[in-house]
């Protein structure tokens, strides 16, 4: 049995897509449990789309870490998902998902693909082939849309570090979901990267300021993990492609990148503000 954690905030459109992506599953041994971030009434024409499904919805504040580690409190089944609200699933993913862990019950985590409607990579880059996750190939193991656990294995390491990700009171606007898979990695949990595990999200767009935002939390997460050595490379390669788009005269590419230079290290060398640090 699996309980998807949606949290969202902002959306009923794409919200309702995914509700009826999972009036689709061929396997319904799974229950939805809705974080609502939003004011009340807000969502309530978008739940009607979900009409027939086990839901349940609680509130929330803003933040997504700290939505996500709210609906964890509630969750009583052995599996758990976090989708993004923007998301939504092929028909077979939850029957997929559930044989899987069922075949090794030695796998804590399984973390697969997003791909956008025509099956192209979406959100964030992906390893080649599958693959047991280490703490350098963590950061292209997918996000947090289609990363699957048993449910004990989240609350054993904390769930979501609350100074990180989208509303979170941080300057750290991303990075909660590899932090989380470095956690699990740290405290000797078996994660697996399944190439062939798919989840559908559109394309983002990234613009310079959020390009900065995230790369601030990458840098945060790096040093949370004694990753130095990991980031110093990345940042080396990122500004000999900036000075080379730079060359050819594609200065708007050339700033973005060095705006993500520039935001990583902040990240590494800031600490958040005792203030800004939320309570798991």
């Amino acid at each position: 049995m699996l309980t998807l954690v949606v949290c969202t905030l902002g959306r009923t459109t794409q919200l309702e897509r995914l509700l009826r992506s999972l009036k689709t599953q061929t396997d319904t041994r799974f229950q939805v449990l809705v974080v609502d971030q939003n004011p009340a009434g807000y969502l309530d024409e978008a739940l009607a789309a979900g009409a027939g499904l086990a839901l349940t919805r609680i509130k929330s504040p803003p933040g997504v870490s700290r939505a996500r580690n709210i609906g964890l409190q509630q969750v009583t089944t052995p599996l758990v998902a976090f989708p993004d609200d923007d998301c939504w699933y092929p028909p077979g993913l939850v029957a997929d998902v559930i044989a899987r862990f069922d075949k090794d019950p030695a796998t804590a985590v399984l973390t697969g693909r997003t791909v956008d409607a025509m099956l192209r990579e979406s959100v964030s880059p992906h390893l080649g082939h599958s693959q047991p996750l280490s703490r350098r190939s963590a950061f292209h193991a997918g996000n947090t849309s289609a990363f699957f656990a048993r449910t004990e294995a989240v609350r054993s390491v904390g769930g979501f570090d609350e100074t990180l990700g989208v509303g979170a009171s941080t300057i750290f606007g991303s990075g909660e979901e590899t932090e989380f898979l470095l956690k699990c990695l740290k405290h000797g949990l078996q994660v697996r990267y399944e190439r062939d595990l798919l989840v559908h999200h559109d394309q983002v767009v990234r613009d310079e300021a959020k390009v900065a935002s995230y790369a601030v939390g990458f840098g945060r997460v790096c040093r949370m993990h004694a990753l130095g050595g990991y980031l110093a490379p990345r940042l080396a390669r990122a500004a000999l492609k900036s000075m080379a788009l730079l060359a050819t005269g594609d200065a708007v590419a050339a700033r973005t990148r060095w705006r993500w230079i520039r935001g990583s290290l902040h990240g590494y060398f800031t600490e958040p503000l005792r203030r800004d640090v939320r309570s798991q």
